[in-house]
This record gives C-alpha cells, structure tokens and sequence, in this order.
C-alpha cells in the first residue's frame, strides 16, 4: 500500500526504550493496514533486539504527528528479523543491519486521501535505529522523539502493507 523506499545507508534514528521515531504516509482509497516492514540497523557493541515492537497510527498536525492522541495502536506480532546482506547500511564494522517485518495486532482500517504518520518503538531493545531512506514525495521528513524533545529529521525507510478496503457505492 505505502513504499517510503529502501534504506539509503546515510543516517538512522533511534527506537530504543527512551524514544519513538515516526515518519509520514498518505492514503489515497481507503486502506485495511495489515503489517509493517522497516529496515533497521543494530549496534554491534552495545545494542540487541529484543521484541515487542510497539506501533502507533497519529493524525497529521500542522505537517507533524499528533502526539497527544494516536488514533491507532498496538504490538507487533509474527515478528521476522531478516539479515539484509545488501551492503546499503553504512558503518557495517559497527552496526548489523535487518529488515523487519511484523504483522499488526489489530489490523487498521486508514481513511482515503488523508495524511497520516507511522510511530515505531522498541521498549526491550538497545541501540536500535531505525534506516534512513532517500528523499521521497512526502510532504514531509521523519520525526524522532526523546523523552521531551523531539527533533525533525530525514525520511525513514518503510512499507506499509495490506487491502484496500472496498468502497460502497452511493445508491
């Protein structure tokens, strides 16, 4: 349903316990969320992967995350952590890169032409990052948050993956 596209090797941006970083998508039919797949990136001397993933679905807010109130969340489930023996991700010396892919706990039915943002977060995991992508026809970049900060930053790379969800006709 969404490609954000593949990881560009140039940066990633943190989803261990102490932030959540989000990046934006926009529908155009309706659409029946079903699973997730990012790449990320691990740190080899101090970090590991350990589940859950928690995700989130916010409202767009003046070209940010509404972070006040997701209008969707959940846990990632049927979790697969694939090796990506590619080369995109930079500093493979210090970082083992993954593709991830999880299924939603409840898939999510997402509204036509509306402009949405994906929030991922790893509780249990340290030194996780999530990939950076190549720029993209999104109205915007990624957003990462720490505790109170939150930073503007580049886009992130993702796919969303489901149906979409059949329209009634007028009568």
């Amino acid at each position: 349903l969404w490609d954000n596209g593949d990881p560009n090797g140039s940066n990633a941006f943190p989803l261990h316990p102490m932030s959540t970083s989000f990046d934006d998508f926009t529908t155009g039919t309706p659409w029946t969320v079903t699973s997730v797949d990012f790449a990320m990136i691990v740190s080899k001397t101090s970090g590991d992967f350990s589940g859950p993933i928690e995700w989130k679905i916010y409202a767009d807010i003046g070209d940010s995350p509404n972070l006040v109130t997701p209008l969707f969340s959940g846990n990632g489930i049927n979790l697969a952590v694939l090796p990506d023996l590619s080369g995109t991700q930079c500093c493979l010396s210090r970082y083992d890169p993954f593709n991830v892919h999880f299924d939603l706990d409840v898939p999510t039915l997402l509204q036509a032409n509306t402009h949405y943002w994906l929030g991922l977060h790893l509780p249990n995991s340290k030194g996780s990052y999530w990939s950076t992508t190549f720029d993209n026809p999104t109205p915007n970049g990624g957003f990462t948050a720490s505790t109170d900060v939150v930073l503007d930053v580049e886009d992130l790379s993702f796919k969303i993956n489901g149906v979409a969800a059949a329209t009634v006709p007028e009568p």
